[in-house]
């Protein structure tokens, strides 16, 4: 039996930096909204080809801390009220992607449990079918990147997710879209769209939102996901889960809200992102953890002393990872 990182550390620990607080996603949630509102001002302010495109750049960012947050909202870790969890998730964090929180959850945890799992894992399956996973066949970059460009990336995408979704609603294994489901949907449309109709600025609005959900936010999510496992379903976490330590403007687009401690998230799920620092650097306080964790860390994605290239890509391609994590 490999060292089990999660069972040798303390339960006293865990449950110190386990507890979830209301005040930080209130705080970034509004923060984000605020800032994709400003945006659009800027835009109608000063239209210009550079305007728009930092405002696309921008927004593409902040939709991937949205999604982000529905990751959190899926573990339970948005807010301490279950109730203000499922609608906040869902409103403001899942129907601007046009995600149900439910679905995504289902998806999620079990990847989780299954994590790498060729047969059991849906992410696996979904890198499958969508051909924008991890793993090896590097001579698809090219033709990867036109079609997240175009658009076709995140088309496909979708009717994978709905696809897998579908299924899963015949098995039984989740529950039908419902009316708590369509009505916190609406009110989410209807906050991220309301105020730039107030404002007078809801074409401006919707195109850069547009842009950046078809092309920004889909490759961050392509390279943020290429990262955070080696393809390989091994036994333990740390033999095939990677830690980013990454400067601050790469996390921002890549890894924002300390996503980039993937091993940690996926050893202490219960832990939400805003105390994930403190708690990592108490781990790594046990040199046993430090030594198990530096297997999979990395310091780049491309350049650095160790990268995502080297670990995943190319260690990927000499262990003959099988086709269902094509890159």
């Amino acid at each position: 039996m490999k060292y089990d990182l999660a069972r040798h550390t303390s339960k006293a620990l865990i449950q110190k930096h386990s507890r979830t607080k209301v005040l930080p996603n209130i705080i970034l949630l509004t923060a984000i909204y605020l800032t994709i509102w400003s945006l659009t001002l800027l835009v109608s302010k000063f239209n210009t080809i550079w305007g728009w495109s930092l405002a696309v750049l921008i927004t593409g960012a902040l939709q991937h801390h949205l999604a982000i947050l529905l990751h959190e909202a899926s573990h339970f870790n948005l807010f301490p009220q279950r109730v203000w969890n499922e609608r906040i998730g869902q409103a403001l964090c899942g129907a601007p992607a046009l995600t149900n929180l439910k679905d995504y959850r289902y998806i999620h945890l079990k990847h989780h449990k299954f994590s790498g799992d060729p047969d059991l894992d849906p992410e696996v399956s979904f890198y499958h079918k969508t051909k924008i996973g991890y793993g090896r066949n590097e001579n698809r970059l090219v033709m990867n990147l036109v079609q997240d460009f175009t658009g076709v990336s995140t088309i496909r995408s979708l009717i994978v997710l709905t696809d897998i979704i579908k299924q899963a609603i015949k098995r039984g294994d989740i529950r039908e879209t419902n009316k708590f489901d369509l009505q916190w949907g609406a009110i989410g449309w209807v906050t991220l769209f309301g105020v730039p109709l107030i404002l007078g600025t809801i074409k401006f609005a919707f195109i850069i939102w547009a842009f950046a959900t078809l092309v920004v936010t889909p490759i961050l999510i392509r390279w943020h996901g290429i990262g955070e496992h080696t393809g390989v379903n091994a036994e333990v976490e740390q033999d095939k889960t990677l830690t980013h330590e990454f400067p601050f403007i790469v996390n921002f687009f890549l890894y924002p809200l300390k996503s980039g401690f993937h091993l940690e998230h996926h050893l202490f799920p219960q832990v939400p992102w805003y105390r994930m620092n403190k708690f990592r650097n108490e781990l790594l306080n046990d040199p046993g953890y430090k030594m198990e964790t530096q297997k999979l860390t990395v310091d780049g994605f491309w350049v650095g002393k160790r990268t995502v290239r080297e670990i995943v890509l190319e260690q990927a391609t000499e262990q003959r990872v099988p086709e269902q994590v094509l890159l």
